[in-house]
């Protein structure tokens, strides 16, 4: 079966690839227009007002149909469970029968049927005092659409390049992943090295998630702009609706009764409530406040766990190059199932992806580690570097490690994957494969592998001096004498023949 078959991901884990990005534009430009339709009522029914004071009947009537239509925004109130308050934006439980600008106009209604044959005579005081307000206020929607419909939320394109370039690399990766078992033992390019290739999906999948989690940012800004817009139109429509009722008040008490309901409706309206309704309904297209940002660690992708992309063991060593340099340059090195040998520029596969040294061990001559008396914690491999471009022919690598434990570690491991390494079969690698997960016990040198029970040990040969592989040629190689040297210095170094037995048949976790 193919790996490029998309799977759920396990419990916890999220989707690589999202199929939608957030954009509520449209659906705010519409609740503005809304909004636009509110003021305009207001607004005509204040002028309304004003044409009442020169005609009692004509403008009252006037003045209700004014307000037949109610504002609609176009959302529902969510279900609610039995003996559960609702919850507005806060947190907080709001009240029940909570009046919102549906309610209170349809409460205008009403009070303006008993106003019809009232007679005004404050026109100019309601010209001057209201209508203004409701004017500014309309002008200030008007802005904020406009301004929306010029930035809106934008970067939607370039989320969607990245989700295309992580969804290609994951592909690639899936690819690769499925033909290891038929290619693992072939050679290939180290950049198609399932390894690679994941290292590359996670600098990938970082980028698109720090672009998602940017989008979150935009569009939560934008809404929360809208919430307090609203509460400005809701608290400007209250004082609008007060300074109204106060020049009215003293004409009639049937006047002030009325206008005092309407005023008290109105300002009943939570600034709050229209957004929250908004808010929580179900087809809501906004985004909770508490949205959790996406995290790498909980996301999931077609073979982020599988055996190839796995290192077969990992670590800091110190490299040169001939034998003419003197000194040693540290580096993060990575053997792989596909017995590549690479160096990183650090451990993180997001600063450094993509490897600055790599070698194909089944094309590499592997020398003979130096025996621990020596104390150079080393040995030397004769191979082409694949990540270079420029000198293609086989050169002389000696690596180095702090401790000589470390360094028979590491040479067990690259000779164990390497079956035509001159060092298969010498005393020195008798175990499998090592991983920076194998046990270790205490002792009082630097940890090293905890062997489980081991075949009884080959007979060492005949005492020999261990070469120095700092300037030993590949070109004259000889495994018989590597061997043979290898033994030798076993024989005439204990501590080397105590590490040889002891790192044989070494119990390994994959």
């Amino acid at each position: 079966m193919s790996n490029n078959i998309v799977s759920a991901p396990p419990p916890g884990k999220e989707e690589a690839i999202l199929r939608d990005s957030p954009d509520p534009t449209n659906a705010l430009l519409k609740r503005l227009d809304s909004w636009i339709h509110v003021v305009d009522m207001i607004d005509e029914y204040v002028d309304s007002h004003i044409i009442i004071q020169r005609g009692i009947t004509a403008g009252l009537e006037k003045a209700r149909k004014a307000v037949y239509d109610a504002p609609n925004f176009n959302y529902s109130q969510p279900p609610q469970q039995q003996g559960e308050a609702p919850v507005n934006a806060e947190g907080a439980a709001a009240p029940t029968h909570i009046t919102g600008i549906a309610e209170s106009f349809e409460a205008l209604r009403t009070r303006t049927d008993t106003l019809i044959n009232k007679s005004y005579e404050t026109e100019n005081a309601i010209k001057t005092g209201v209508l203004p307000q409701l004017v500014t206020l309309k002008g200030d929607i008007e802005k904020h659409i406009k301004g929306l419909k010029s930035t809106g939320v934008k970067n939607l394109k370039e989320i969607e390049k990245a989700r295309n370039l992580t969804q290609a690399s994951i592909e690639n990766l899936g690819t690769r992943v499925s033909s290891f078992n038929i290619s693992a033992h072939t050679k290939h390019e180290y950049k198609n090295d399932p390894y690679v290739l994941h290292r590359y999906v996670l600098s990938a999948l970082e980028d698109q998630v720090a672009k998602e989690n940017n989008q979150i940012d935009a569009v939560i800004s934008v809404e929360k702009n809208m919430e307090t817009l609203e509460k400005h139109i809701v608290q400007v429509i209250q004082q609008a609706i007060s300074l109204l009722e106060s020049n009215i008040h003293s004409y009639s008490a049937l006047k002030v009764e009325s206008y005092d309901a309407i005023n008290q409706t109105f300002a009943a309206i939570p600034p709050g409530h229209e957004w929250d309704q908004f808010l929580n309904s179900p087809s809501s297209p906004l985004i909770a406040y508490n949205t959790p940002k996406r995290n790498i660690d909980n996301i999931y992708f077609n073979n982020s766990d599988a055996y190839p992309t796995k290192s077969i063991y990992e670590g800091i060593m110190q490299r040169k190059e001939g034998k003419l340099l003197k000194s040693y340059t540290s580096g993060y090195y990575v053997l792989t199932p596909s017995r590549f040998l690479l160096q990183y520029g650090s451990q993180n596969p997001v600063t450094d992806p993509s490897p600055d040294f790599a070698i194909y061990l089944p094309e590499s001559q592997v020398g003979d580690l130096s025996p621990r008396s020596s104390g150079k914690n080393k040995f030397v491999i004769q191979a082409k570097d694949c990540a270079r471009t420029i000198g293609l022919g086989h050169k002389s690598f000696s690596f180095k490690t702090n401790t000589y434990d470390e360094c028979v570690a590491w040479y067990n491991a690259i000779t164990n994957s390497n079956p035509t390494s001159p060092g298969a079969g010498s005393p020195y690698i008798n175990s499998p494969v090592l991983s920076h997960q194998t046990t270790f016990e205490s002792t009082n040198s630097p940890p090293v592998a905890t062997p489980v029970a081991a075949p009884a040990a080959a007979p060492a040969a005949a005492p020999a001096a261990a070469p120095d592989y700092d300037t030993a040629a590949a070109p004259d190689y000889n495994p018989a004498a590597a061997a043979a040297a290898a033994a030798a210095a076993a024989e005439a170094d204990p501590a080397v023949s105590q590490a040889t037995a002891q790192f044989a048949n070494t119990s390994v976790k994959p």
